[in-house]
């Protein structure tokens, strides 16, 4: 649980960390958790949650520097409430990743700047119980999103598009994708609605 109303800062070099907290990353009161990065391609921070991510008030910023990497890969359920937020200023190599063999509620009314998204869960789903925006990309590795009555975006705008890398899995619900003109690519990454259901385990794309 991180309390303070300060910046609490965890820096690299230019190498590798990876934090695992073994249970819930809580962070409560109106200070800074800012992870810091050299400007180095092999620096990066991984933060393995297994637990909950409730950001319940102030700042959780994965990756403070462009260049290096944040990786922030969570097993349970992803909050920040309102007034609170989540972000990535070095938004270039900034990571989500739900990864839980069960159900994941994204939910709160906070800020949530999701750069690069990833889906790779053994069972269960990530249910949005919120708006949900992956600005840059979406790899679906394994596992559904679950939208109910809220809407998940891929990309920001007509000159960020954004790109879907899909292996297995759909979106049940609602879904914006970004178009520039036709997306001249051509290409499933540029212009796939990953849309579906299992019928009698037939999988049906739409």
């Amino acid at each position: 649980k991180i309390v303070g109303t300060g910046i609490l800062t965890f820096t690299t070099g230019a190498f590798a960390v990876v934090l695992n907290v073994k249970r819930n990353l809580v962070k409560e009161a109106s200070g800074t958790l800012r992870f810091v990065n050299s400007s180095s391609s092999s620096s990066s921070v991984r933060v393995n949650v297994d637990g909950d991510v409730e950001i319940s008030a102030g700042t959780v910023d994965i990756n403070l520097t462009s260049g290096g990497s944040g990786t922030l890969d969570m097993k349970r359920h992803f909050t920040v409430a309102t007034g609170a937020s989540y972000q990535a200023s070095g938004s270039t190599n900034a990571t989500t990743i739900f990864s839980g063999g069960n159900v994941q509620n994204v939910s709160g009314g906070g800020t949530m700047d999701v750069h690069f998204m990833e889906v790779s869960k053994t069972a269960g789903s990530v249910n949005l119980l919120r708006d949900l925006q992956a600005r840059i990309s979406l790899k679906m590795i394994s596992g559904n999103i679950v939208t109910n009555s809220n809407l998940f975006e891929l990309g920001l705008s007509t000159s960020q598009t954004g790109t879907l890398t899909h292996t297995s899995g759909f979106v049940r619900g609602n879904m914006k994708r970004w178009f520039n003109g036709h997306n001249a690519s051509g290409s499933d990454s540029r212009d796939l609605f990953p849309f579906g259901y299992n019928d009698g385990g037939i999988k049906k794309r739409f």
